[in-house]
């Protein structure tokens, strides 16, 4: 709309008009909206001036439609895939409204134009416009997603086959149908185009399906072989000159090494009396002869022996070691009867039985120990006999027991005044040293209550004063005079002698002329019983 003057003061509100609404209508922006065929005038009215538009109407009739495609591949759960309408002639002023159908929605659906996948097939969708239609044909595809081996793990004997099927994902793919198949190790298993296995040895390896379709899309089915046993052996087939009662290992070794079968044997003797074997396979050797060891696996297949042969070193004499046998003994001595075999290294079954003919001067156990009792001379008698021959020989052993009478005995202690509350340990000395007879003390306090004695010797200061500590050893006794002393305050005192400087004192000697020839008697009994020691044990 153009004004004249166009900087004209008036109101410039237009009123618009038509002169045939049936052919075109206008609004009240001046927009003309062409209804149908014909002619109208368009009046535009501003205050008492108007202006006018001569309209001829003329409709463009659609000739036909067509689609952007008429051919459409999907695949099976795609989205979508929109499809475009194309009108002739492109201006047509003939309704565009399109409607769409499929064929079989089962395959394909359409909606707006926009085509889904359903199921593999094919399917045409049309679109419709008026009298018009157009077609386009869509094809659903399955991809193959991914393959599976069944089943997925097999045990396949040596020399034994296995059939191996694939499925495919989806079910309906529509590509290719189809595999090529690989064993990674055919030294253990082979495979053939059909996925048949055929088990080679013992191990194993994966056989691997490869889609042919998709050369990435692959399946794994593992292939195992049992190890089995083959053969075992023994670490000797042969065991000559075995000593009766010596024993002997025999190891197993399996053949392969790495069989996955019980390693589990079974151990048999031919002659179990001659040459018997336990659960570990430990031959003990029983007697002369000769006996076969078998080894037999758990499931019987596999055995594997060796042969022993058992040997008996046979007892000829005894006799008595005089070197070892000591004739004479000091009472309350032991000795060990030592005999000598011939030969030393004899297998059969030695047993001695010994005894004594008088049990008071020396006693003999089962063992052959003596045990010299008193002053005497006694016989010891000894049977050696085998059990598994006639052998048998007596040997007797004469043994002379000597005594050293006990003397006297003195108490001999490092201090002669002790202080309360503290201990000394007090020791006897016998005279002889190597008096026979029993050298058992019993110790005493002549009160108590001034210090005590226990059976070790060890005085303890009880309170201030005199105290005599008595050992008695049989009918020997001896005294020692001991002073308490009261604790001293914040001091050490010393240990002080007493005027009698804690002299020993024995009972059965009164003098001290008779203590003197006591002691130089005692110290020749001592002198002669070393120089007799001496000539009995050369």
């Amino acid at each position: 709309m153009k004004y004249d003057p166009a900087d004209t003061t008036d109101n410039k509100a237009v009123t618009w008009e038509s002169s045939d609404k049936s052919v075109a209508t206008v609004d009240a922006n001046g927009k003309v909206t062409a209804l149908k065929d014909g002619s109208a005038t368009i009046t535009a009215k501003v205050g008492k001036l108007t202006a006018t538009c001569a309209l001829t109407v003329q409709e463009k009739k659609l000739t036909g439609i067509s689609l952007d495609k008429t051919a459409l591949e999907l695949s099976k759960g795609q989205s979508s895939e929109a499809l475009k309408v194309i009108y002739t002639p492109a201006d047509t002023t003939d309704d565009k409204t399109v409607t769409w159908s499929s064929a079989d929605e089962k395959i394909a659906t359409v909606k707006n134009g926009v085509v889904t996948a359903k199921a593999t097939g094919t399917t045409k969708i049309t679109a419709t416009v008026g009298t018009h239609k157009a077609e386009c044909t869509v094809t659903v595809n399955a991809k193959l997603t991914g393959i599976k081996v069944t089943p997925d793990k097999v045990t396949v004997e040596k020399g034994q086959k296995a059939n191996l099927n694939v499925t495919y994902l989806p079910a309906d793919t529509t590509d290719e149908k189809a595999v090529t198949w690989k064993s990674e190790n055919e030294s253990v298993a082979t495979v053939d185009e059909n996925g048949v296995v055929t088990a080679v040895a013992g191990g194993k390896t994966k056989v691997i399906a490869t889609a042919k379709a998709n050369n990435k899309i692959t399946a794994v089915c593992e292939v195992k072989v049992p190890i089995h046993t083959e053969s075992i052996a023994l670490n000797k087939t042969e065991i000559t000159d075995l000593l009766k009662g010596k024993t002997e290992k025999l190891e197993v070794s399996f053949i392969p090494s790495n069989t996955e079968d019980s390693r589990e044997v079974k151990w048999t003797s031919s002659a179990a009396d001659i040459a018997a074997v336990d659960a570990n396979g430990t031959v003990k050797a029983l007697k002369e002869g000769t006996a076969t060891i078998t080894a037999t696996t758990a499931d019987g297949k596999h055995t594997a022996s060796c042969t022993v042969t058992v040997k008996e070193i046979h007892l000829t004499d005894v006799k008595l070691d005089e070197m070892k046998n000591p004739s004479e003994l000091f009472k309350g001595e032991k000795h060990q009867i030592k005999i000598g075999l011939n030969p030393i290294d004899t297998t059969d079954n030695v047993i001695y039985t010994f005894a004594s003919s008088d049990e008071k001067v020396v006693s003999v156990d089962k063992n052959g120990m003596v045990t010299a009792l008193k002053n005497g001379k006694a016989t010891i008698t000894i049977t050696v006999k085998t059990t598994n021959t006639d052998f048998e020989k007596t040997l007797t052993y004469d043994i002379t027991v000597e005594e050293i009478p006990l003397e006297s005995i003195e108490i001999k202690g490092d201090v002669t005044s002790l202080e309360e509350g503290k201990t000394t340990k007090l020791n006897v000395v016998f005279n002889p040293t190597n008096t026979t007879d029993d050298k058992t003390v019993v110790w005493s306090s002549s009160d108590t209550k001034v210090a005590t004695v226990d059976a070790n010797g060890v005085v303890k200061a009880v309170k201030a004063g005199n105290v005599k500590i008595t050992a008695k050893v049989g009918d020997k006794t001896a005294e020692y005079a001991l002073k308490v002393t009261a604790k001293a305050n914040g001091t050490n005192n010393k240990n002080e002698k007493p005027a009698d400087g804690g002299a020993v004192k024995t009972r059965d000697s009164n003098h001290i002329s008779g203590f003197v020839v006591a002691m130089l008697l005692s110290i020749a009994a001592i002198v002669g019983v070393v120089i007799f020691k001496k000539r009995t044990h050369r």
